[in-house]
């Protein structure tokens, strides 16, 4: 895992420089160790933090992949995403494609 202490601000400043997809990637990686994780954890303190860990990081993707705007934007993963990223706008099509495009014309019959 990146966070060894499922800190998401350690896990936002390790990534800040990748590029989108990469950032999704990643935090998706993440997020299925910390699940994983859950699973297996008897101790209900360390289960908490991994839930809350995942669910941040499942976040962080729905901003970069939709720009999706919490009810509240005091929640710590808004603030850090909108510090290093600032991204208002959806992410491209293309990220949300099922399949990889070859043609432009492709794209645009999709959007």
């Amino acid at each position: 895992m990146i966070s060894k202490n499922c800190s998401i601000e350690e896990f936002v400043k390790a990534v800040k420089e990748k590029e989108p997809q990469e950032i999704i990637y990643l935090a998706n990686q993440e997020a299925t160790k910390s699940d994983r994780i859950v699973l297996k954890k008897r101790k209900k303190a360390k289960v908490e933090q991994y839930q809350n860990y995942s669910r941040q990081l499942k976040d962080l993707i729905n901003y970069h992949r939709y720009a999706v705007k919490p009810r509240r934007k005091t929640k710590i993963i808004y603030n850090l995403y909108m510090k290093y990223w600032g991204q208002t706008e959806p992410a491209p099509t293309v990220l949300l494609l099922p399949k990889p495009v070859t043609k432009l014309e492709d794209i645009q019959k999709t959007a």
